[in-house]
């Protein structure tokens, strides 16, 4: 059902949302941000009606525009101008300018930039785009907002339409997981498109810790000088949202101070993204690495105007452990003495089930509390703690047990457990694990992973073995350091 009014009595109205004429007419005065008829609560399918015949001063229309609330995701929005008359209006999506801030040493140190009052032009619809007048920008089901302006022209005496759309956005999901810590997020060297990226948490909030928001246009803390994207940030355990857009790509937050470009427009309001840029078929390819495991992506590409490549993965929350025989794989225990549960190594003379090994504590190397504790080991049976630089899913054979860790082997401790049938280390009056690493000569840095098992000493040769393997082995841990 259409309404018809009179925009000189239009002041008298209320904006109009309702699924019965699922429109809202313009409200004047409407010639600035302050002034600007609100459109909220729009879902797909509901229009703006207003009538403009100026690009500046009175006569042009600024809307607030509020999608509904919906369930957590991430949607692409998009306003879409058709008109009964001329075909002159544009719509822009409209932002704020930045205070230039300065530049600081990596990865922090500089002022950040905030946010100017100067009424701008994030987004311009085109006349070219598919479909032709469109504006697009991204939200995240939380009611977001943005200011949203429709000029036109002398010859644009009938009233227009801006169309909403939303549609939800599948991002693409980064296998595996990443280690707690330092996690980089790049452009550089994966394409030569002018990037800007903004990473945002598993509520989709824009990360932000000491360096500042996480977002990055140009790359400043790594040696070059491209308009690709660079950025690091040590991110806790979480699911994780990568936006990959254009120049110019922003949310409502300034520069953080390890970036290159500081002056860059931003929007108004929270919780939503916008894209200026009009590039299809452009290269999006990324790559992110915690230092030890990376992902590199290939063949990403925009595919319409104002584009942008959402990515998802995962941060782990430290030690996982891993290495279970006979099953996922992993080769069966070499004496027919197969454990009695998960995460367990191969059974042993004292048929305890298979020993066990666990971490707890913090594997961070400026506070490192790691504690490795082996046990249902058989008892009085000496015992070595071992780190690897690297695992081996399969395991091999090793004594009577499996040993699924590999690289250069480093015996950290030798124990023994007494009566206990385990040990844990670090002891009393014993270096920590990064400590005890470093001094054999295997210095860990940040971002690397070690790979840990016990073994010890199992007397009783079991019946099925051949030869004298008068050893055995626990399950192993893969610990990420940060």
């Amino acid at each position: 059902m259409k309404l018809f009014h009179t925009l000189a009595s239009a002041g008298a109205l209320a904006a109009v949302a309702n699924s019965a004429f699922a429109q809202v007419i313009e409200i004047e005065p409407n010639d600035s941000k302050a002034t600007a008829t609100p459109a909220l609560g729009l879902t797909s399918g509901m229009f703006l009606d207003g009538l403009s015949t100026s690009a500046t001063g009175t006569g042009l229309d600024y809307w607030r525009v509020g999608t509904a609330p919906a369930a957590p995701g991430i949607y692409r929005h998009e306003l879409v101008i058709t008109t009964t008359g001329g075909v002159g209006h544009t719509g822009y999506i409209r932002g704020l300018n930045q205070t230039s801030g300065v530049t600081g040493v990596c990865p922090a140190n500089g002022t950040a930039p905030v946010a100017g009052t100067t009424d701008s032009a994030v987004q311009t619809s085109s006349t070219a785009s598919t479909p032709p007048r469109m504006n697009a920008w991204y939200g995240f089901g939380k009611g977001e907002s943005i200011y949203y302006e429709v000029t036109g022209a002398a010859a644009t005496t009938a009233n227009y339409h801006s169309t909403l759309t939303s549609t939800p956005v599948v991002p693409i999901v980064v296998p595996g997981t990443f280690a707690a810590g330092p996690i980089t997020l790049t452009t550089t060297g994966q394409t030569t498109a002018d990037t800007d990226i903004a990473l945002f948490d598993s509520n989709f909030n824009v990360v932000i810790n000491a360096e500042g928001p996480a977002t990055n246009d140009d790359e400043h803390c790594h040696p070059g000088t491209t308009l690709e994207s660079w950025l690091t940030r040590t991110l806790p355990a979480g699911t994780y949202y990568l936006a990959v857009g254009g120049y110019n790509t922003c949310t409502n937050l300034p520069s953080p101070t390890d970036e290159d470009f500081m002056t860059g427009l931003i929007l108004d309001l929270p919780d939503s993204l916008a894209c200026s840029s009009t590039l299809v078929s452009s290269d999006r390819d990324f790559q992110i690495t915690d230092g030890q495991n990376t992902y590199t992506s290939s063949g990403v590409l925009t595919t319409k105007y104002f584009d942008v490549i959402w990515v998802q993965f995962t941060v782990g929350g430290g030690a996982v452990a891993y290495c279970d025989p006979g099953t996922a794989g992993v080769s069966a225990c070499p004496c027919s003495n197969p454990p009695s549960g998960s995460l367990r190594g191969c059974n042993n003379s004292a048929a305890t089930g298979g020993a066990s090994l666990a971490a707890s504590g913090n594997s961070n190397l400026a506070s490192d509390t790691l504690t490795l504790a082996s046990s249902n080991q058989t008892p009085n049976g000496t015992t070595i703690m071992l780190q690897g630089t690297s695992s081996n899913g399969t395991g091999v054979a090793f004594g009577q047990g499996i040993r699924c860790i590999a690289g250069t082997l480093k015996r950290l401790y030798v124990k023994s457990p007494g009566g206990a049938g385990g040990i844990t280390v670090p002891g009393a009056g014993d270096p920590t694990v990064s400590a005890r690493s470093a001094a054999l000569g295997d210095v860990i840095t940040a971002g690397q992973h070690r790979y840990y098992m016990a073994y010890y000493r199992d007397p009783v040769v079991l019946g099925g073995c051949v030869g004298t393997s008068t050893y055995n082995a626990t399950n192993s841990m893969d610990v990420p350091w940060n």
